[in-house]
């Protein structure tokens, strides 16, 4: 069994460590894609994904019986009741990793009917949530848990991700970049405006865009040259990590409907890669970039980000503390890191003595 996000592929060893069963469960699966392909809508489809889905998890947590502890790499609540209904049988200790959960809360009647379910059980049984960075506790406007885990998102599992940048602003220009998939809730079109603005009054930096092909329109390919941004195509992972690696800040937006409550994958490679990241205040986003030292600002609004990309140039240029303050970020989220603090708040949890367990930086 393995995550969808293979960050987390390294809590796999956490039974060893502990000296304890613990079975993890993951909705990762294989491509069915001909599995569904006589369905006849996208909708049905979707419907029999995720009845399939909850079958195998369903038998993943039956197989588990001699295991005290059962960890939930990702799941979707409204399709996750025969999961729960097993572990609640067995009265065994369940860690579910938020990822998203109190984020999509409102997007359906199934979506709220099962964060609800969910958080009921929380209370009243032995299931612990395990946030990324940050709780929920001081978080308005999510349905929060009584409980509460805080795990430092683990570094990226790819070599290529993992190894830092020699020094930024090479030869003293400074490469300023918009990296990732394009999607409704990621907006970029702002983004472009502010970033040729600024080059415009600014000697000595470049903007990249970095995108799959496959993704990006004529139309914005347009937009890009006569902006005088330079596209680079990020399909594969090479790519992706090559042009991550040549850029020196990465500028990031997200729709609060979308993001508000949850991590971000650039804004965590960028970092992981020695980018300075500019992105949206948001809880989890802000504590990504903050957690245990400063490696990014976040902008309460679009209107703040020129100025806040004007400090961010002169970091990158000026301050002599930067790439210490990276060397600090990656030791925070390191294997050895991770695993010590989440085997810390298992046995904490398992005994029953807190209810919320948040990790402290290292000296």
């Amino acid at each position: 069994m393995r995550s969808a996000h293979r960050n987390f592929d390294l809590l796999l060893t956490l039974g060893e460590r502990l000296s304890r069963r613990i079975a993890f469960i993951s909705e990762e699966t294989g491509n069915r894609g001909r599995d569904y392909s006589w369905i006849p809508t996208r909708r049905l489809q979707q419907i029999a994904f995720q009845l399939q889905t909850v079958w195998e998890m369903t038998q993943e947590a039956w197989r588990a019986r001699d295991c005290q502890v059962v960890f939930i790499f990702e799941h979707k609540p409204w399709y996750a009741y025969p999961v729960y209904a097993v572990c609640l049988a067995r009265r065994q200790t369940v860690l579910f990793i938020v990822h998203g959960i109190q984020q999509t809360h409102g997007q359906s009647l199934f979506h709220r009917m099962g964060l609800r379910v969910l958080r009921l059980i929380e209370r009243h049984a032995d299931f612990w949530p395990v946030h990324l960075e940050v709780s929920d506790r001081n978080v308005a406007g999510v349905p929060r848990f009584t409980k509460s885990i805080v795990m430092p998102h683990p570094m990226p599992r790819e070599p290529q991700l993992r190894a830092p940048r020699a020094s930024p602003s090479v030869g003293g220009v400074v490469r300023i970049g918009i990296l990732g998939i394009l999607r409704a809730d990621k907006p970029v079109e702002p983004l472009l405006d502010i970033l040729a603005n600024h080059a415009q009054g600014h000697a000595g930096v470049e903007l990249v865009f970095g995108s799959p092909r496959w993704q990006v329109p004529e139309s914005l390919l347009e937009k890009l040259k006569v902006r005088g941004i330079v596209y680079r195509d990020t399909d594969a992972p090479e790519q992706y990590n090559a042009v991550l690696h040549s850029l020196d800040i990465v500028v990031a937006w997200f729709e609060r409907d979308s993001f508000y409550f949850r991590p971000s994958g650039i804004v965590h490679d960028a970092i992981a890669g020695g980018c300075y990241v500019l992105a949206p205040d948001f809880p989890v986003i802000a504590a990504q970039m903050s957690t245990p030292v400063r490696c990014g600002s976040a902008c309460k609004s679009l209107d703040e980000l020129p100025l806040q990309l004007e400090r961010a140039v002169d970091e990158v240029l000026h301050a002599a503390d930067l790439q210490a303050r990276f060397d600090a970020w990656r030791a925070y989220r390191s294997d050895e890191r991770v695993l010590e603090a989440l085997c810390l708040a298992i046995d904490s949890a398992t005994s029953g003595r807190v209810r919320r367990i948040e990790p402290r930086p290292s000296n």
